[in-house]
């Protein structure tokens, strides 16, 4: 079937899928700078400490969507640092298969984890991509305490195809354009509501 990796990168692809259907600006794998909170709850930037974001989705009203992928139980229950992710978004989800969505839902069951929403990903069979995705439960929306222009720019940085300081990646928009999907493949059957 799927490896971790494979299975990881296929959630991605749908949950993406969806947003882009819903308007959203979403890139994959973004790093931002983890924010440092003093006791006035003020919040800055620290340039020394990094987070990548598995995806992160932009409306046109700069509502900010983070996204975690879990390709499976353990991923999630090692993963101690996705509460650094909070602050930069007005909503977080995780996206897993429907056992490990089960588990994290499970899991997340004090007061201040009802606002994280879980997606639960599918592989149907079904031609229509949205399909592939459900909703187990919404993410409250809250206040974004990082820089939306700064999330802005990263996002940006990330899609632009060159790395810090000129560097070419792979997979971008400048290297040579393959299928993301096969062209049998539509993409909405329905919307379904965030």
């Amino acid at each position: 079937m799927y490896s971790k990796k494979q299975w990881g990168l296929t959630m991605s692809r749908y949950v993406a899928t969806y947003y882009a259907a819903n308007n959203y600006a979403i890139v994959r794998e973004c790093t931002v700078p983890d924010l440092k909170t003093y006791k006035t709850g003020i919040c800055y930037p620290d340039p020394n400490k990094k987070l990548r974001l598995d995806l992160v989705a932009v409306n046109h009203k700069f509502e900010v969507v983070i996204i975690e992928t879990k390709s499976c139980v353990n991923d999630f229950s090692s993963d101690q640092k996705w509460r650094k992710y909070l602050p930069h978004c007005h909503k977080f989800y995780f996206a897993a298969d429907p056992k490990t969505a089960q588990y994290i839902e499970n899991a997340l069951c004090t007061d201040a984890d009802k606002g994280i929403g879980i997606i639960e990903v599918r592989e149907t069979g079904s031609p229509m991509l949205l399909d592939n995705i459900v909703f187990r439960r919404p993410a409250r929306s809250h206040e974004c305490k990082a820089s939306i222009l700064e999330i802005l720019w990263h996002m940006a940085l990330r899609g632009s195809g060159f790395v810090w300081p000129g560097k070419l990646q792979t997979g971008n928009t400048f290297t040579e354009n393959k299928d993301f999907w096969p062209s049998a493949y539509p993409y909405r059957s329905s919307f379904r509501s965030v």
